[in-house]
């Protein structure tokens, strides 16, 4: 479903389109990407899907690994207190990769 996504991993095309909103039930967000990562979770450790962080130094260790992986440079700063969504896609039928976009909420 979010295939074309495999598109970012292009810095021209990233640059482009650095932004997307989701509708949730209250209402239209906003979000500014600052990865854009195209990995092989069986021979990768980096845990994209984790989303819970017991401390601010859990968060910036995640959120150093999204830029670490990044195929693209995004110069958006991050803050713990920051909302983050992040979204995988397969790149291959039956395939262990994936592309994953790592994007904060911005007001």
């Amino acid at each position: 479903m979010f295939t074309p996504l495999k598109k970012l991993l292009d810095q021209q095309t990233f640059d482009q389109n650095q932004r997307f909103y989701i509708e949730w039930a209250d209402g239209i967000r906003t979000y500014q990407i600052f990865a854009v990562c195209d990995i092989d979770y069986a021979e990768d450790s980096w845990n994209y899907t984790q989303n819970i962080f017991q401390t601010d130094k859990n968060f910036y260790t995640y959120v150093h690994a999204a830029r670490k992986h990044s195929s693209v440079t995004a110069d958006i700063d991050v803050a713990a207190t920051d909302q983050l969504v992040t979204l995988q896609t397969c790149t291959e039928l039956s395939s262990t990769k994936r592309t994953i976009i790592v994007a904060k909420e911005i007001k």
